[in-house]
């Protein structure tokens, strides 16, 4: 089973959201959301996939 099938990209995360990626990034940083990154480069960021549903029922806006 491919373990990185329960994560998504940060770019799908920002599909699925409506959000920035900028933005999925800082909510990573700031609430510490499960994610692994490969290298250096933000793109290469995966997010767990439950955390991405949390941030898409979350209201909009801080």
């Amino acid at each position: 089973m491919d373990e990185q099938s329960d994560y998504l990209t940060i770019t799908e995360a920002c599909a699925a959201t409506g959000l920035s990626r900028k933005t999925i990034w800082r909510r990573i940083q700031l609430k510490r959301l499960q994610s692994f990154k490969l290298g250096t480069d933000m793109r290469y960021t995966y997010v767990l996939r439950s955390e991405v549903d949390r941030l898409i029922s979350e209201p909009v806006g801080q």
